[in-house]
């Protein structure tokens, strides 16, 4: 993932429900990477994980937090600005999720969840904002979850509800230096997500193997580890500029956390005799030519977003991500990549060595996965464009120049498809 141990030296988090699963592990993280950390926890498990940031060297302390209390929470930021100073990183991960169905739940149990789930992050966040703004800088992560979910309606109610606020609250900072990100983790073995999920399965009647062996968890045959998570979590507080008014999932952070096993790759032939090196030479140069036309386009569509109006633009992203299947980041890190190996191969090929070519290919296509699949549903997501900018351009002129602009677009993508196929074969 490229950390170092001090990464985040001089900073101060705050996580809340650190006690166990994701939030003890992102505390543990940021700890590692130089962080003095704030275990704001309701239980005793808060306690031990302090004492093990410690243990290992790292600055934490633990304030026992009832988040849904806003005195509560004013005295846990109270006693960190005393210890640390004021937080520039803010991690809103406690949660109380009943799971039963709708009806059963009690009026008590419905504001509590609110009450936990919403309102604490209302609490926490009103207490980082005047000092993170202060300082031109600081990071606020929402973790949210699926847009629904039968029999905890209550808890993805509330997950929905903090992604938009970290969205609404992004725009408000824009250009303050206060980066703000909706963070999805996973279906993340924890010790509250094992006891949800059986309790789920019961109601679905489905096996708790079933249910979390559903292919919503990509890469995992099960539940990911909570670790993986954190890891994920912690990436996106260290890049939180690049991601700031975006929902990012876990999957999409560790592009390369399921490698391709060996029989999954076509063979390679090893030896020059048995290769067309002039021929393989100039199948190289030619897909590095529109590899970088890609990377071009790419870059063009990225700048587009950015001169969208702030409210606009995680429509616009979110438009590229359901369409293509991947974020923007993702894709042009990709082709990169893909430019990247061409590169050393066609200078390989060029003095009679496919070194680089063997080995270049094999780790590209480890990391990569279906990478002709991803540039083909991107083909089709420039095809689409025209059509869906006509709600609402009106103008001819403009619609002829999209449409013309998108059609060279596709045909870039769909090119670049068809050679990274002929790349795995």
């Amino acid at each position: 993932m490229g950390f170092t141990g001090n990464d985040l030296s001089g900073q101060v988090a705050v996580v809340t429900g650190a006690g166990r699963g994701i939030g003890r592990e992102t505390a543990l993280l940021l700890a590692a990477l130089g962080a003095a950390v704030v275990v704001a926890e309701i239980s005793e498990d808060g306690e031990t994980t302090a004492r093990d940031i410690e243990a290992r060297g790292g600055k934490a302390i633990f304030v026992r937090t009832d988040v849904s209390d806003e005195e509560s929470v004013a005295g846990m930021f109270g006693e960190c600005r005393k210890l640390f100073g004021n937080p520039t990183i803010l991690v809103n991960n406690a949660i109380y999720s009943p799971v039963k169905p709708l009806a059963d739940l009690s009026s008590t149990e419905w504001g509590r969840v609110l009450s936990v789930n919403l309102g604490g992050a209302f609490f926490c966040i009103r207490q980082v904002l005047p000092h993170m703004k202060e300082r031109h800088g600081g990071t606020i992560v929402n973790l949210i979850s699926a847009p629904s979910m039968p029999y905890a309606a209550a808890y993805a109610a509330t997950k929905q509800a903090l992604e938009s606020l970290a969205h609404s609250l992004a725009g408000e900072m824009e250009g303050t230096g206060v980066s703000v990100v909706a963070y999805g983790p996973g279906m993340v073995d924890t010790p509250g997500g094992v006891s949800a999920f059986h309790e789920l399965a019961g109601y679905l009647g489905v096996t708790f193997e079933q249910m979390t062996r559903s292919g919503l968890n990509p890469g995992y045959d099960g539940l990911a580890p909570a670790y993986d998570s954190a890891l994920a979590l912690v990436y996106a507080i260290l890049h939180a500029a690049e991601y700031h008014g975006q929902t990012v999932m876990m999957h999409e952070l560790l592009p390369e956390f399921v490698p391709a096993g060996e029989d999954d790759l076509a063979p390679t032939p090893e030896t020059p005799g048995e290769m067309d090196l002039q021929g393989l030479q100039r199948f190289c140069e030619h897909a590095l030519a529109v590899s970088l036309k890609m990377q071009s386009i790419l870059e063009g569509t990225e700048a587009e977003f950015e001169r969208l109006p702030f409210f606009a633009r995680p429509m616009a992203r979110a438009g590229l991500k359901r369409k293509s299947g991947a974020r923007a980041r993702y894709l042009t890190d990709m082709v990169t990549a893909l430019a990247a190996f061409l590169h050393q191969a066609a200078g390989g090929l060029r003095k009679g060595d496919p070194v680089e070519w063997v080995s270049g290919r094999r780790s590209f296509l480890a990391r990569w996965q279906d990478p002709e699949a991803v540039l083909a549903r991107l083909a089709a997501y420039f095809r689409e464009v025209p059509s869906e900018t006509e709600r609402f351009v009106r103008d001819k002129d403009a619609l002829e120049e999209i449409t013309h602009v998108c059609a060279e677009r596709e045909a870039v993508a769909l090119e670049l498809s068809d050679l990274a196929s002929r790349i795995r074969r």
